[in-house]
Order: C-alpha cells, then structure tokens, then sequence
C-alpha cells in the first residue's frame, strides 16, 4: 500500500503516517516537525542524542530540538573538544549534557521518549535531520 505523504494535512497525518515520515528521509521539514510531535508529545520526557560532524552542528542542532520540545538550555561549553565526529547527548531529567567521540558514519539526532509511569509513548525516533529547526533560530 502506498501513501502519499505530501499531500497530507495536519488533520491528516496518523500516528502510522507520522512513523512512515520519520523513517524516510525526503519529507518536508515541516511535515517532519508535525510528525516528531504527534509521536513524542505525550512522553514524559526525550533524551536527545546527535551523531554530527563537529561539536559546533551537535549543538546547533540540539538548539533546535530543546526549544521543540519546550526544555531550557544546558550548559553548553565545550570549546575544548575539537575532535571530528561527536556524539552529544542531553538528558532533561538531570538536565545534564556531555559529548564524545564518534566514529561512525550516521549523522542525525535520535530522539528517545519515554513514559515510565506507565505511558505508552516510548519509542525511539533516529536519525531525524540536524538542520531540522535552522530556519527557526535564524
């Protein structure tokens, strides 16, 4: 079965739909965006982790996803690590954030919900796009 994504509205997209545009790569962002909320918005909290090319595009990009989901801004100082290829993950509920190494060769954020109280939102959603909200913090 097939489905059209780019013709759908907001009305439209279903929480199978919205599956279908995370796991793809050529939606549009906007349709990104909306999909990301309607399947992470009922988990109590995300962690967020980035695969990027320099600590400079992981942060820029976690930018984008903190004011998204509405999580204030860690320290973000890491001007001592200039290794090419990071993992930088942020966790909200220590409102902590570090970076590593990274030597693989994905690049994308990956975006874990989770719902411990019983929830049922909790699923992981990788590897979105890093210039997902760019247009938003310019």
């Amino acid at each position: 079965m097939s489905i059209r994504l780019g013709a759908m509205t907001a009305f439209d997209l279903t929480p199978e739909h919205a599956r279908q545009v995370l796991a793809g790569s050529t939606a549009e962002p906007q349709l990104v965006r909306r999909s990301l909320l309607l399947l992470t918005g009922a988990a109590e909290y995300k962690l967020i982790g980035i695969c990027a090319e320099t600590v400079d595009e992981a942060v820029q990009a976690l930018r984008g996803y903190l004011i998204f989901f509405g999580y204030p801004e860690p320290s973000l100082d890491f001007a001592s690590f200039d290794q090419p290829g990071v993992y930088l993950k942020f966790n909200p509920m220590t409102g902590t954030c570090y970076v590593s190494p990274y030597e693989g060769h994905e690049r994308g954020v990956i975006v874990s919900c989770f719902s411990p109280q019983g929830g049922a939102t909790n699923d992981t959603y990788a590897h979105l796009p890093l210039d997902l909200f760019d247009e938003q913090l310019h």
